[in-house]
């Protein structure tokens, strides 16, 4: 029964389901703002009709609230929404639905008293609160928000404060610190995440203290009065180390509140010296300005949001902006890390405030800001893990094992790679002077850099788990420090699975391959160049992750995604052929530059999967036939590049080298597994090369193993050189440059002896 409801309810919304449905599932697979947005429109409209309809089930309006809200959930996680897309998302959550008519059995119709359709609206306001806050962090709304929910936890602290009086009092100290840690270490983290909200920050010490003397205090009773003012100092202390609008008032609250004069000297140093701080100088200016700009602007219609854009276009707003982030990162004992970050966060959300597809341009993170962003990012993780990490309620993260920690260090990097991706809107250029292909390509050189800012993310990650590691010495019990580095691994490793792999990669190479088959429909045979370059972007990209994966040793990592770029690159340049078929033709040069970063990124994928091949049989006593026929693939690989580059003339060496390292692999015996010891000191290891099963029988697997291995290299080398060698005499006789195909290999048989009259030994290959 329940599912033929599940199923009629379905049918009532279906047009609803329908729109973003391939985003539920997979993601977005689109870093098109434009696109997303188009979807987002879309969605508005559908959800509206629905609302308005008079017999629309529980179930029904039940369910498209959850697809309504799962649609922007994963859109949010690919690209930035504007503060006006958040705000239309909440009130389609939070709107109340049409009224039911007269006479509809109220089992069947909805209605804005549905306990049913509450409770979904509140967890899914829940979850939009959660996500606002992750995502929208360093913004003044993020911070009011994370206020509201340190509040929750201050209302379950209090209900939890009337059994502690009825304990003994031996245990009375110990059960009111427990009691009291969870809103405490709320108000600690909430705290250092505002500090640079010069205006807003105040409020965060001030319900803290409200609560401490209204809440705490009488739930607590007289003998509760010593540590409840404890507290109130501490937060006294705390707030007067931060530069804010209310500073002055907040330092002469302190000094008449104060009710222990020898505490009240230091404190009131303390906040003079804030006071006078090049940070309060700095902030000021920054704020005086911006409440002038404000007080001139024209509200907007949508929540009484401010013209963002307004804002963004004053110069001096930009100086004053700069200034302070160069007073924070100066500020001492690493404590201006984390509000510049803020700052840079809270300026990156106002700019965008009111920005769509349509008006653009969205403003992201350019090269030089992402790279100054993970430089904020490391500084601060470095001196918090450093120095500042106790694990205390009055720490930012108090989790034994670090979870809160790593949860809020990669939600940082997923905020960084969402606004470090977005494509600003290019300037408008006479397309009239512009091939269809220096089209291509620019759009191309635009994915490029964005693939070059995912790897300043993605190594970012690297760096810090290599930080965080090296920090855990200093733990001198083992089980907290391996549960630590567990927590930091599957964090690490969760995040490159759902948010680097599944998210931002799948949604660059879908808008790559998206491009690219356009590109190949309209022109059957489009540019070679704009051929090359797709490749090549491709490539990166996966190299990147092959490469980060590897360093954080994740469980999913292998070779497939950099097999196949070798196949693809191999059979490009198969389909280009020589200088000499080139159909577009195009000159030996050209070609030579079309073809040469193509081999060189098929050597660059060898040389992992050769690194790969090395790791895996290096604990193994017999080659596993998987590994065997990577061997066997790899092989015939890197003689096709070599011939390729030799066609061209380029320069195979690397590629021999290649060639001989995947032979000279080391396969260790079982014997010399279980005993430990190294064999080397008594006979050289077998080779992968020589350890491979033939895949012949009888005479003829004699025969391939014997001329296979390093035997094999040294005769296709010479066959190489000699063909080099006759394509250039060729070239000189026929009045050609010997600069068109030059011979870089070393070339032994260029020494005469085979021009003496006396015919070389032959010797039949078995190939």
């Amino acid at each position: 029964m329940a599912a033929l409801q599940h199923v009629n309810s379905a049918t009532e919304i279906t047009p609803l389901l329908a729109c973003g449905s391939d985003y539920v599932k997979n993601g977005t697979q689109t870093l098109s703002i434009a696109s997303v947005y188009a979807t987002l429109d879309a969605l508005e409209s559908l959800w509206q009709a629905q609302r308005e309809r008079q017999h629309l089930s529980v179930r029904g309006r039940a369910q498209g609230l959850r697809h309504y809200h799962a649609v922007y959930e994963a859109s949010v996680r690919c690209v930035p929404l504007s503060l006006t897309r958040w705000e239309q998302w909440l009130a389609g959550l939070s709107e109340q639905g049409a009224q039911t008519t007269m006479g509809a059995c109220p089992d069947d119709l909805s209605s804005s008293s549905s306990p049913q359709v509450q409770r979904v609206q509140k967890e899914l306001v829940d979850s939009y609160w959660h996500l606002y806050r992750r995502l929208c962090w360093g913004s003044s709304g993020a911070a009011k928000a994370g206020l509201a929910a340190v509040l929750e936890h201050t209302e379950s602290a209090a209900s939890e404060l009337q059994s502690v009086m009825a304990t003994g009092a031996a245990a009375l100290v110990a059960e009111q610190e427990a009691a009291l840690a969870k809103p405490l270490q709320a108000f600690a983290r909430l705290s250092a995440e505002s500090a640079h909200l010069f205006a807003d920050y105040p409020l965060i010490g001030k319900v803290e203290r409200l609560w401490l003397s209204e809440t705490v205090l009488p739930a607590l009773g007289e003998p509760a009065e010593p540590l409840v003012e404890m507290l109130v100092r501490r937060t006294f202390k705390r707030d007067l180390q931060v530069p804010s609008v209310a500073l002055p008032e907040l330092l002469r609250e302190y000094e008449e509140s104060e009710i222990n004069e020898h505490k009240v000297k230091d404190i009131v140093a303390v906040g003079q010296a804030t006071l006078s701080s090049s940070w309060m100088r700095a902030a000021s200016a920054l704020y005086v300005h911006t409440t002038r700009l404000t007080d001139t602007t024209r509200p907007s219609g949508v929540g009484g949001m401010l013209e963002a854009s307004s804002l963004s276009r004053d110069a001096r707003l930009k100086e004053l902006e700069e200034q302070l982030l160069s007073v924070l990162i100066k500020v001492p004992r690493g404590q201006g890390f984390l509000p510049a970050l803020g700052l840079l966060m809270q300026r990156l959300m106002e700019d965008n405030g009111e920005a769509s597809a349509s008006t653009g341009p969205w403003r992201g993170l350019n090269g030089s800001q992402t790279q100054f962003y993970l430089y904020l990012l490391h500084q601060w993780f470095a001196t918090y893990i450093g120095s500042h990490h106790r694990w205390s309620v009055t720490d930012m993260f108090a989790a034994s094992d670090d979870a809160d920690l790593w949860t809020f260090l990669l939600d940082r990097h997923a905020v960084c790679l969402t606004w470090a991706l977005v494509t600003e809107k290019p300037a408008l250029q006479d397309l009239a002077v512009r091939t269809h292909a220096e089209t291509q390509l620019g759009y191309l050189d635009v994915l490029a850099t964005r693939v070059d800012k995912l790897r300043a993310v993605f190594y970012s990650v690297v760096h810090c788990a290599q930080l965080y590691h090296a920090s855990t010495t200093a733990f001198t019990k083992m089980e907290k420090r391996e549960s630590r580095l567990r927590t930091a691994a599957a964090a690490m490793h969760s995040w490159m699975k759902e948010i680097g792999i599944e998210t931002f990669c799948r949604a660059l190479l879908n808008d790559l391959f998206d491009a690219t088959a356009q590109w190949e429909e309209a022109q059957a045979d489009y540019d070679a160049c704009v051929q090359q370059r797709a490749l090549l972007v491709e490539a990166e990209l996966k190299l990147i992750l092959y490469d980060t994966m590897m360093m954080l040793q994740c469980p999913d990592r292998s070779t497939e995604r950099i097999e196949r770029l070798v196949e693809a690159a191999l059979d490009m340049c198969d389909a280009w052929g020589t200088s000499e078929r080139e159909p577009s033709g195009r000159t030996s040069h050209e070609h030579k530059d079309l073809v040469l970063p193509i081999i060189g990124m098929a050597g660059r994928c060898l040389h992992r999967i050769s690194a790969s091949l090395r790791c895996d049989v290096a604990s193994v006593s017999a080659v596993p036939e998987a590994q065997a026929s990577l061997y066997r693939r790899a092989v015939q690989w890197v003689k096709r590049c070599i011939v390729a580059a030799a066609a061209i003339g380029g320069d195979p060496s690397s590629l021999w080298d290649e060639w001989s390292g995947l032979v000279s692999i080391p396969v260790f015996a079982a014997e010399q597994h279980s005993s430990g010891e190294s064999p080397r000191r008594f006979y050289p290891p077998a080779l992968l090369g020589y350890a491979i099963p033939a895949t012949g029988r009888g005479r003829a697997s004699r025969q391939t193993a014997a001329s296979g291995g390093l035997d094999d290299v040294c005769w296709e080398r010479r066959t190489v050189a000699k063909a080099v060698r006759k394509e250039v005499k060729t070239g000189v006789d026929g009045g050609g440059s010997r600069d068109d195909r030059v011979p870089s290999c070393i070339d032994t048989a260029g020494s005469g002896e085979e021009e003496s009259g006396q015919p070389p030994l032959k010797k039949t290959r078995a190939n």
